[in-house]
């Protein structure tokens, strides 16, 4: 086999550990049911970011983080099943900016699945994704040393993997 397939292929077995392990602090169990989701709702209150590059870094994060959620959700999009919202940590957003996401810098957020009919709390959980896990989101043909972690390509990979994780959690974990 060829390096660079093998290296592809370890790329891909790292990415659904990473998934995995990016369930930091789930409630989720084997024994958990998969949910269907019929909504989802993502905040982020970017404005109270303190760093004005962070801020302008992150902006569109609320929207970019709901359409991967529903990428990622295909399958599980039901009509009659319950809401997601999600509720991204604003201070692990400028840390993780001013950091340059460094290994120990984290998307973070509580996810929540809400029974839209009496708005009660079915499940909540903790999910964040790292640096390490954004790196193993970015296309197999892409060098990771020579992606900026200030990059729109490492943007959209952080919110890949945090979507990944959400997605995983919300199916009944890894």
């Amino acid at each position: 086999m060829a390096q660079k397939e093998w290296d592809m292929r370890l790329r891909a077995t790292m990415a659904g550990a990473a998934v995995a392990l990016a369930l930091v602090g789930s409630a989720a169990t084997a024994d958990e049911p998969p949910y269907s989701v019929s909504s989802i709702t993502v905040q982020a209150n970017v404005t109270a970011i303190g760093s004005e590059a962070a801020a302008e870094f992150w902006r569109d994060l609320p929207t970019d983080l709901e359409d991967a959620l529903a990428r990622e959700l295909v399958g599980s999009l039901d009509p009659e099943g319950l809401a997601l919202l999600v509720a991204v940590d604003e201070l692990a957003l400028t840390e993780a900016f001013e950091l340059g996401f460094a290994d120990d810098a984290r998307l973070a957020g509580r996810v929540q699945l809400v029974d839209p009919a009496d708005r009660r709390v079915e499940r909540t959980y903790e999910v964040s994704a790292s640096a390490r896990e954004a790196e193993l989101m970015l296309p197999p043909d892409v060098e990771v040393e020579t992606v900026s972690r200030t990059s729109a390509e490492f943007y959209d990979a952080v919110v890949g993997a945090f979507a990944r994780g959400v997605a995983e959690t919300v199916r009944g974990g890894a």
